[in-house]
């Protein structure tokens, strides 16, 4: 489903809500909130005859992400689908596209109506599908651990954090934190910097260090007046 411009964009909402009707009761499922936005936002420019039919879409649509941001920790730097996708062995179609460069994309084709750029297109957004499929795929066999894996996905090591071993409150204050990858090390001491600079700056600037000495309210010192011998 394609639109050319704004004008056009009820009539492929309008394809894509019959479509879907016609399904039997099944989920639909996005990844994030802009699907749900972008029915919601259609909604007050189709007739109101087919308000009660997006609705229903809306109460069948499930968010992926809101799964898995509380329950799945991939070793990825975000959650991305991009990160996750690759991580589970999806490969999209161009290995540079981004969300960010789709919209390159539909702004060029605005200017040029080049055929090879709206094939890109369609292409990233039939891969985001595709990739998504693959995510919930892989999901469902970390689940079901005795089943086998869908063709193309590998089996992967799981760990449920319950099986995590607890530490004791305070064990790790006086000594060297043990992290559990290197990396968490180079993050720890990189933000340890990143306070220090901030201390730093607060002395070398005599205009804001007599600001936030005047903003702070000044303590009474108090002094000993009992000596106790433990």
């Amino acid at each position: 489903m394609w639109a050319d411009d704004e004008s056009q964009e009820p009539d492929i909402f309008f394809q894509f809500i019959e479509a879907v009707c016609q399904l039997a009761d099944c989920r639909i499922l996005h990844f994030g909130g802009y699907e749900t936005v972008a029915l919601k936002r259609m909604r007050g420019r189709l007739p109101d005859s087919f308000h009660a039919k997006i609705d229903a879409l809306l109460e069948r649509a499930t968010n992926v992400l809101s799964v898995i941001h509380p329950h799945i920790y991939f070793p990825v730097y975000s959650n991305g689908l991009k990160d996750i996708g690759r991580f589970l062995g999806f490969q999209w179609t161009q290995e540079s596209a981004t969300g960010l460069q789709s919209i390159v994309w539909r702004k060029n084709w605005t200017k040029t109506k080049t055929a090879d750029i709206k094939a890109q297109l369609l292409q990233y957004n039939q891969d985001d599908c595709r990739a998504l499929k693959h995510v919930v795929e892989s999901i469902d066999s970390l689940l079901s651990p005795d089943v086998p894996p869908p063709p193309g996905h590998a089996r992967r090591s799981v760990i449920n954090t319950a099986d995590l071993r607890q530490a004791s409150c305070g064990s790790h204050k006086f000594r060297k934190i043990e992290f559990a990858m290197p990396d968490l090390d180079v993050v720890n001491r990189s933000a340890y910097f990143d306070y220090q600079r901030q201390k730093i700056f607060v002395r070398a600037s005599t205009s804001l260090k007599r600001v936030l000495t005047k903003a702070m309210p000044r303590r009474s010192r108090l002094k000993a007046n009992r000596v106790l011998q433990i």
